[in-house]
């Protein structure tokens, strides 16, 4: 076991992403409760029931460098009239926010609000 699999408090790493999705799926086939899910992977009732409810389509593309999750987040950032413009904006702003905002409007007469902004930046991991 590495230290990645273990942290020093004791309790296994908490799943992110496709892999917690894809795991309480295959519980929930395995007729487990959502309390016992939850209580396993260490997320909320209210998380489990979505992903029940709403099952989200898990990509099996593979991108050059081996990420699944890659072709989601181009689909995500590319979602908003701003995705195309993003990355751009995030150099020429230098990571700021407000500035990001204020030259989406300037150059591309996009307006955004700053939680929105700041969603697509996490998304797109800039």
């Amino acid at each position: 076991m590495t230290t990645n699999d273990s942290p020093t408090n004791g309790y296994p790493a908490r799943l992110r992403g496709q892999q917690r999705d894809q795991a309480i799926l295959t519980l929930h086939q395995q007729e487990h409760s959502i309390r016992e899910i939850a209580l396993l992977l260490k997320v909320s009732r209210n998380t489990v029931r979505r992903i029940i409810r709403n099952p989200p389509q898990l990509s099996e593309e593979v991108d050059k460098e081996g990420c699944a999750e890659h072709s989601l987040l181009e689909e995500r950032k590319t979602a908003h009239p701003i995705g195309e413009h993003l990355s751009d904006l995030y150099i020429t702003a230098k990571g700021n926010g407000v500035r990001i905002m204020e030259l989406a409007q300037e150059l591309h007469g996009i307006e955004i609000s700053y939680s929105t902004l700041t969603r697509l930046i996490r998304q797109a991991q800039l």
